[in-house]
């Protein structure tokens, strides 16, 4: 398993109740609304949470392709990118970005096999299977391809 991790803003669980901020920084908060530092006179609220992203191991598609969980949208997406591309998709973006709004809400990642193999061309069984490598037995519990 290649998993990589992403930030989203607005979430951040680097600051641990009690921890020294650096000063003139606000305030930040727990989850229970209690302030853990207070530089400044108005406290800001953040937090931060990792999801995984799971390259995709689909053959031709394997260099720079990605799927995984976006809980802003509560949905599963792709990013795919063709091994024959001849540009960076983390500079430029993904050949194929399959995600809300352009796709609708992608619930179970069986479904987004589905849309995987369409986009991609190959069987759903070789979409399915591709995405399975990418996990450990932990996540393959969670995810049930």
């Amino acid at each position: 398993m290649r998993a990589s991790l992403v930030f989203l803003p607005g979430f951040d669980v680097s600051i641990k109740p009690g921890a020294e901020q650096p000063r003139n920084t606000p305030a930040v908060c727990d989850s229970d609304n209690e302030t853990v530092h207070s530089a400044q006179p108005k406290p800001r609220r953040t937090r931060m949470v990792w999801y995984p992203i799971y390259n995709l191991e689909l053959a031709g598609w394997r260099r720079q392709s990605v799927w995984g969980w976006d809980p802003a949208f509560e949905s599963y997406y792709a990013q795919l990118t063709s091994d024959a591309a001849t540009f960076d998709a983390n500079e430029v973006g993904p050949e194929i970005w399959i995600s809300m709004p352009t796709y609708p809400r992608i619930d179970h990642p069986s479904r987004l096999a589905e849309v995987i193999a369409d986009a991609t061309g190959v069987g759903v069984d070789v979409a399915r299977t591709a995405m399975r490598e990418s996990l450990d037995e932990q996540d393959e519990l969670r995810h049930r391809i």
